[in-house]
């Protein structure tokens, strides 16, 4: 998941229990005859057997750290990423592409100007609108939250059931492109072993700013090669 940037700084953001005793009395008939004692016939009682409960196999701890980089694992052939950035609540830039192998494609919106971007380990290439490919004597500056996941500094388990986990993982401003020396917490959701969605906050020119992108499988999984 790649996101074009500019200097973004980091923001550290009773039962009452009756024992009551249910008695239950027999049942007597008393018959009088001029010699015969009185005869009782008592119906028997019973009583069932106390049931048993078995109690719940305790849960088992969530490693979240290692659940992090199966899911990171996961796709690392490839994943489609759809990622917003918003500043004040508004919607300032948009990018949305597909990560293959060491390769990303993808188109950005800003200002209501679309850019599409290919970047591959030997160059980056940029097509402004319908203008043509360039290539660019100098990279774009770019950030990558997937990246900066695979070296956390800390990693905690917020939420977790069979289906879905949440975690809140610490990593480097830096590894996000962002000034400061101050740890970034990034939520992730993780459903199925696979990595579905990440966020983040940070401050941009003073204001607050937020970044959420969603991961999915990838849409294009042709080899990203130069353009031109």
């Amino acid at each position: 998941m790649v996101v074009v940037v500019g200097n973004f700084s980091c923001s550290s953001t009773a039962l009452k229990s009756s024992n009551t005793l249910a008695t239950l009395p027999g049942i007597v008939s008393t018959t009088a005859t001029n010699s015969t004692p009185p005869s009782q016939t008592v119906s028997p009682t019973t009583s069932s057997a106390p049931k048993t409960s078995t109690a719940p196999a305790p849960a088992v701890p969530v490693d979240g750290a290692a659940l992090l980089q199966n899911a990171l694992g996961a796709i690392s052939a490839g994943y489609h990423f759809a990622t917003t950035v918003t500043v004040d609540g508004a919607t300032v830039l948009s990018a949305e592409g597909d990560r293959v192998a060491d390769g990303t494609r993808l188109s950005v919106t800003q200002n209501s100007a679309s850019v599409k971007y290919v970047i591959t380990p030997v160059g980056t290439w940029v097509k402004p609108g319908d203008g043509d490919w360039q290539k660019l004597d100098t990279p774009a500056a770019t950030t990558d939250p997937i990246l900066a996941l695979q070296s956390p500094t800390a990693v905690t388990v917020d939420s977790a059931d069979p289906a879905a986990t949440t975690l809140s993982v610490s990593v480097s401003a830096q590894s996000l492109g962002l000034t400061g020396d101050a740890q970034v917490v990034v939520a992730v959701a993780i459903t199925g072993g696979s990595l579905r969605s990440v966020s983040y906050s940070a401050t941009i020119a003073g204001k607050a700013a937020a970044v959420q992108a969603s991961i999915g499988a990838v849409v294009d999984g042709s080899p990203v090669v130069a353009p031109i």
